[in-house]
Parts: structure tokens; sequence; C-alpha cells
């Protein structure tokens, strides 16, 4: 069941960039890094809504091209997490720079309903 968030997820900024869970699995730039916390709400019945914390870093050498991507991304999430199962919402970004490696971290809450 929490799968499917994490694929709508890939799914949308798969193709932007090389995406990985928690750590980067290559050496070169640029990537995408995120971790997820999923959250199920319920009712009597069963699970009614999943709620998930995202956590993206988008991670580039060029402070420009870190921005671009950002950027594809949240139109991606935008696209595809707007059909109606699932529902993102932008909470905050943070650009940071450490010894020459730009960091854009995005927080985001999805909402997948049933």
């Amino acid at each position: 069941m929490t799968e499917q968030i994490k694929n709508a997820l890939v799914d949308a900024i798969g193709d932007i960039a090389p995406v990985f869970l928690d750590e980067a699995e290559v050496d070169e730039f640029p990537f995408v890094t995120y971790d997820i916390t999923i959250t199920p709400f319920y009712t009597k019945d069963g699970v009614y809504k999943l709620v998930a914390d995202v956590r993206l870093y988008c991670i580039s050498k060029d402070p420009d091209q870190a921005k671009a991507i950002s950027a594809a991304v949240k139109a991606a999430i935008s696209e595809q997490m707007g059909d109606g199962q699932f529902h993102a919402v932008e909470v905050n970004e943070t650009p940071k720079c450490y010894e020459g490696i730009w960091d854009i971290e995005t927080n985001y809450q999805i909402t997948q309903n049933y």
C-alpha cells in the first residue's frame, strides 16, 4: 500500500535526474535523493488515507543546474500528483552549499486517498 506513493514519486521525477531513496548510488552529479515517512490514517473500517512527509534533495555541483532540476521536479510532482488519487503540497524549500556541492532541499506532504 505505501509503495504506491514511492512509485508515483519516482515515476514523476525519474526522467529528470537519477533518483535514489536515502543515499545516492552514483558518484556523478546531478542526482536526486529522497527520504519518506508514511503515516496511515484509520477509521473503524480501515485505512482511509496515507500521508507522506517527503524530503527531496536536488544535488549538483552547479547552482543553476540544481535550481533547474528543482524547478523541473516541482513541475513534475505538481502534474503527476494532481490526478485525484494523490495530492502534493510543497511545505518549504532550503537551498544550501557545502564545499561546492549545491543541495536544494524541498519538503512535501503527499496525501493518498482511498
